[in-house]
């Protein structure tokens, strides 16, 4: 039977530790858009996180007959997770509603148990399979483990008509040209990363897009929207370096003249490829590249080398691709000169860009544990994230104008004995 759900994101909060600015397409909600659709179902979609609505507490739910509500959470906007879900079971529970409530993302994977009582659906892991059988009626409410798609390129392409909107962000810069779509093509992390959560979410076993279908997509949204480029919104776009290639070599084959932008790691890159990638149209590369003190990147498990950094910033400059990198300062146990090795490090190897994100303690990862349990725990925020004694200091130092509003004030009730232990 044909059933009409309405699914949205959240809004994001007014303060938090993190910026808020880019608003790209929320792709994961467009995949469970594209399978809901394909197993014959209407589906709305609303973004709050793109801009913020009250849609549910002024009838929106009685005036299209929803059947179901599901809502996209993360845990920088877990506040307006709960907010949405609290007026859906109150339009169920005094205004005549007769749907049920979904919650999936992020937050749902990690705390599954963190979402307000009566909630009918916790979906936790990844939702395209898990969504559809909800809504078919054959999973019993409660927590629901989500069924991973093994092989993506059975996935659907993402329902990017519903992003047909002009505050989302498609220019990448300092490319000049426009629109620039993102894509997310794989899923999963091998590595083990102690700050990271992703894992938490995706697991560890890498799944991607072949080659061809990442190449027909795209063929696919130039015809459709007159697309420029492809931002790979994704942690390991090069993580199989035999797809990377195959693709490069089909856009070059085909002649499609796309730019195209990605996420790597430095441990990915060689010579060979990178120049395959140039030639295909790609203009640079976002580079995780953490610390430059080598006992610290041992301590985050990242698994790179300060050399191999030296390395790959090099071949990008040779073959003209700009790089992007990001660094993280204050994680537990680092010191002053080696924050300073990272400081060096960066007026070393001349990024096109970089910015240095001061250490937030993100629930599910190694590093929060580490934290809390440390000297150095100053705090959490009300969503559970953990801040150091040298967080605000750092905010100051590298955040500059912004920084008043990353500042971090803890309430009296969450430094506790009980959060340490």
């Amino acid at each position: 039977m044909k059933k009409r759900i309405l699914l949205l994101t959240s809004a994001e909060p007014g303060y938090g530790p993190l910026s808020t600015t880019e608003k790209r397409f929320p792709l994961g909600l467009g995949f469970l858009i594209a399978v809901l659709r394909k197993a014959g179902h209407e589906v709305f979609f609303v973004d709050n996180y793109l801009a913020r609505s009250d849609e549910i507490a002024t009838g929106y739910l009685q005036k299209n007959n929803i059947d179901y509500v599901g809502v996209y959470s993360n845990t920088l906007c877990f506040r307006d997770t709960v907010r949405i879900i609290t007026e859906a079971l109150d339009q169920r529970a005094h205004h005549g509603w007769r749907g049920q409530v979904m919650v999936g993302g992020p937050h749902a994977s990690l705390f599954p148990h963190s979402f307000p009582e009566g909630t009918d659906f916790v979906v936790a892991g990844e939702g395209e399979r898990t969504i559809v059988a909800i809504v078919n009626g054959t999973v019993p409410a409660g927590v629901v483990q989500g069924e991973k798609t093994e092989e993506l390129d059975r996935l659907p392409m993402p329902a990017y008509d519903c992003f047909q909107d002009d505050r989302y962000w498609v220019r990448v810069p300092p490319c000049p040209d426009y629109p620039i779509y993102t894509m997310n093509t794989s899923r999963g992390c091998p590595f083990g990363c102690r700050f990271c959560s992703v894992k938490g979410v995706w697991g560890r076993t890498y799944r991607a897009f072949s080659a061809q279908r990442i190449v027909n997509d795209i063929a696919a949204l130039q015809e459709q929207y007159g697309i420029k480029g492809v931002y790979f919104r994704e942690d390991h776009f090069t993580f199989d370096k035999e797809r990377v290639r195959e693709f490069a070599t089909l856009l070059t084959e085909r002649r499609m003249d796309i730019k195209w932008f990605c996420e790597s790691r430095i441990s990915d890159i060689d010579a060979g490829m990178l120049r395959l990638m140039k030639q295909s149209g790609c203009q640079w590369i976002y580079f995780g590249c953490e610390s430059g003190s080598p006992r610290v990147l041992k301590h985050m498990r990242k698994g790179i080398t300060v050399e191999q950094i030296h390395n790959v910033m090099s071949l990008c400059r040779q073959e003209g691709i700009a790089t992007y990198t990001s660094w993280v300062a204050g994680v537990p146990t680092e010191t002053q000169a080696e924050l300073q090795m990272t400081v060096d490090l960066i007026a070393d190897i001349k990024p096109t860009q970089a910015c240095v994100n001061v250490f937030i303690g993100l629930p599910g990862s190694e590093m929060y544990e580490e934290l809390i349990a440390s000297d150095e725990f100053y705090g959490l925020d009300e969503i559970g994230i953990a801040y150091s004694t040298k967080y605000n200091d750092l905010v100051k130092r590298f955040y500059g104008a912004n920084a008043d509003r990353f500042y971090f004030t803890p309430e009296p009730q969450l430094v506790s004995t009980e959060a340490r232990s």
